[in-house]
Formats: structure tokens, sequence, C-alpha cells
């Protein structure tokens, strides 16, 4: 996938419902996760505070490589129902 059908992706699950959550580690891995907790957003956007699980195995190298592999996680969860 291209960076721009990487991050369209992202948006889309967004629009559908999703809270997709691409974190840096101030180490240099990347993740996309959707566990976690935050208090209520509001509109117009707020303070908010935010925290989320993220399992070692869900830490990549690069930003590409943490949103292909949250796609990838979400298409074998899709398979399995």
């Amino acid at each position: 996938m291209t960076d721009t059908e990487l991050i369209d992706w992202l948006e889309q699950k967004s629009e559908e419902g999703w809270c997709p959550n691409l974190l840096n580690d101030d180490a240099g891995n990347w993740a996309v996760v959707t566990e976690g907790v935050q208090n209520v957003p509001m509109d117009p956007p707020c303070d908010i505070q935010t925290t989320f699980w993220v399992e070692k195995h869900q830490w990549k190298n690069s930003i590409r490589e943490a949103i292909s592999s949250f796609i990838k996680e979400c298409e074998e969860e899709l398979k399995q129902n």
C-alpha cells in the first residue's frame, strides 16, 4: 500500500467507529492500537487524557510497518469472525 492508502485506511476505520491510534515510544518504535481508556471527548476539542495498552509484538520499527501490521491483524480477526 502507498503511504496515502495507509493513512486513508486509518481514517476510514475512524469513520466506521474504530479508534486507531498511532503511537511512538520515544525509542524509535511505532504501534497502532485501539485498546485503551480516555475521558469523554467533547466538541469542540478539549484537553484529554488517554492511556493505551500496547503488547510487545505490536511495536514496529517504522510508521508504515506499524500501520501495515495493524491492517493485517484486523484482516485476520475479521476472517476468524
